[in-house]
């Protein structure tokens, strides 16, 4: 086997087992493979999104553009905050609103959890075939134990949000709609700074930090897929969540 196929393999495999552990968690109605298929790839669609995205804010806010490792600590929060966090979250979260809202699967508060995390992972998965071509198997390890978990992390805390909008909107409360809608945004664009802020800094106190913040992640994310997975009950009005 030659070493692009290693590369391949080890860029793709952590995407095949999370993606895996979400699925079977759906006991109550499986979703179809073809609306998996279109996530994933509206995932890696998302990926180019940010691309273009990216290049435009950095004409409006040049400094964007600057390496990360050249930024002193706050110009490097914005930055990862704005430039990479909150551009690349709400180019997953269009997808999702494009392809998962309205869609007639969309029955379950935790279908919401199983679109991001296949949104997310499709992102994770071109996001690390790039990085991994071009830097090896070291980096292919390190981003299978970061990286793509954390998109998970991140994807796991927008579905959930998204799931209960759905169910504020289906009980016609539009003010819990809206609050759930934010918060599926807001939130998982501050996890992911803080998440890449500790990575970047290259500081030993906010190597520490991270970890910590991997395992509040870790747990809250296991929390939010066991509560959502284990309701039976269909999206409908007067169903509460």
């Amino acid at each position: 086997m030659n070493l692009a196929i290693v590369l391949i393999l080890l860029a793709v495999i952590p995407t095949v087992l999370i993606s895996t552990l979400i699925y079977r968690k759906d006991i109550v109605e499986k979703e179809s493979s073809s609306l998996l298929a279109r996530l994933f790839a509206g995932g890696i669609l998302s990926a180019f999104l940010v691309i273009v995205v990216s290049s435009i804010a950095i004409l409006f806010i040049p400094f964007l553009g600057q390496e990360i490792s050249e930024l002193g600590y706050f110009e490097m929060f914005i930055s990862i905050f704005i430039g990479i966090a909150l551009i690349e979250e709400v180019c997953k979260w269009v997808i999702f609103d494009f392809i998962g809202w309205n869609n007639r699967e969309f029955n379950y508060v935790y279908d919401a959890i199983v679109y991001m995390t296949f949104i997310g992972l499709g992102f994770a998965t071109i996001e690390n075939i790039s990085y991994v071509a071009e830097t090896g198997i070291q980096t292919a390890i390190l981003r299978a134990i970061c990286s793509v978990p954390g998109h998970v992390f991140f994807a796991i805390h927008m579905g959930y949000y998204l799931g209960l909008a759905k169910q504020a909107k289906l009980n016609k409360r539009p003010d819990l709609e809206k609050k759930n809608k934010w918060l599926s945004l807001i939130l998982p664009t501050i996890y992911h700074t803080i998440f890449d802020f500790c990575l970047f800094a290259g500081n030993e106190a906010l190597a520490i930090v991270y970890f910590v913040f991997v395992l509040y992640l870790y747990i809250s994310s296991i929390k939010k897929v066991n509560q959502l997975s284990k309701i039976k009950l269909r999206l409908k009005d007067g169903v509460s969540v």
